[in-house]
């Protein structure tokens, strides 16, 4: 379920992530709402149980024109709140792109993915 939050304002939304994580990290007054879909929320809690590690969320919602700027796809799932950009220190890209095989998408950076809740299988690198 896709929930919609004001952005800015920190609420927790499990046993380890706030909203403010997945905040858009535009500038824009325009830009005043952060969704966030509770699916990729239970998803990211698994795998931060697997690896017993704290996840840093690079990126995680973003409005359409900060989305533009740093060259997501038209359709990406940040959009919708179904997607985020994330680091687990000590692992590679590598590493944490095989423990998310589960996921719907997955983008292979050196030190980072992008994982996404979609329907199917999609994969890349960066």
């Amino acid at each position: 379920m896709i929930r919609e939050f004001v952005k800015g304002h920190k609420e927790r939304l499990s046993d380890h992530f706030s909203t403010d994580e997945f905040d858009c990290h535009c500038m824009s007054d325009n830009c005043i709402v952060t969704y966030i879909d509770m699916a990729l929320i239970a998803y990211l809690e698994k795998k931060r149980e697997l690896w017993n590690k704290p996840i840093h969320i690079r990126s995680g919602f973003r409005c359409v024109h900060h989305n533009q700027r740093c060259g997501g796809a038209k359709g990406s799932r940040h959009l919708i709140g179904q997607a985020a950009d994330i680091e687990v220190k000590g692992m590679t890209g590598k590493q944490l792109a095989h423990d998310c095989s589960d996921a719907g998408g997955v983008g292979l950076a050196k030190g980072w993915i992008h994982v996404d809740i979609r329907y199917g299988k999609s994969r890349w690198t960066y």
